[in-house]
């Protein structure tokens, strides 16, 4: 598979969206609480509202500078994005990352991840992963990241841990 890590652009938006659903019921579902998955399910299916909202959300996020997005291309094809928001020059907030569950295990998690990395040479890099999500925090740590506390949010009332990579 050719892989091209790129900026996204608004085009992408809805090839994203239906990624980021995918990507949500595949990889998240089995961590939300049943009390909240009644709530989620609701929110990960694909509809024309909900991709209307996500390009008009994603819209203003890419048209803000401090909002960044790379997109996985596979010969023209998205098959992955990731995002974050850019603090200052020296902090980033990771904001998520989603492959399409058809192009999982082949690299691109891995290349989008690393793309993701490289606005902040000298500084902090935070994320927030769900606690019991195993898989993602040995990613992460495997990258450098360390867990530094809990996050004061929740996703769908699953507890989050928020970790840092600082880059010297």
């Amino acid at each position: 598979m050719s892989l091209i890590i790129r900026p996204a652009t608004i085009e992408d938006l809805p090839k994203m969206y239906r990624i980021s659903v995918a990507a949500h019921v595949a990889g998240y579902a089995n961590f939300i609480p049943d009390e909240e998955r009644k709530r989620f399910d609701e929110r990960y299916v694909i509809s024309p509202e909900g991709e209307a909202k996500f390009v008009e959300k994603m819209t203003k996020r890419i048209e803000n500078g401090s909002w960044l997005f790379w997109v996985a291309d596979s010969e023209g094809e998205v098959v992955g994005y990731t995002l974050a928001q850019k603090v200052n020059d020296h902090h980033l907030l990771k904001k998520g990352m989603f492959v399409d569950p058809s192009a999982q295990g082949g690299g691109v998690g891995s290349a989008l991840f690393q793309a993701s990395l490289e606005p902040i040479t000298n500084g902090i890099i935070e994320l927030s992963v769900i606690h019991n999500n195993e898989r993602a925090k040995h990613i992460y740590e495997k990258n450098g990241f360390v867990v530094v506390g809990t996050d004061p949010e929740t996703y769908f009332g699953a507890t989050l841990d928020v970790m840092r990579l600082t880059k010297e």
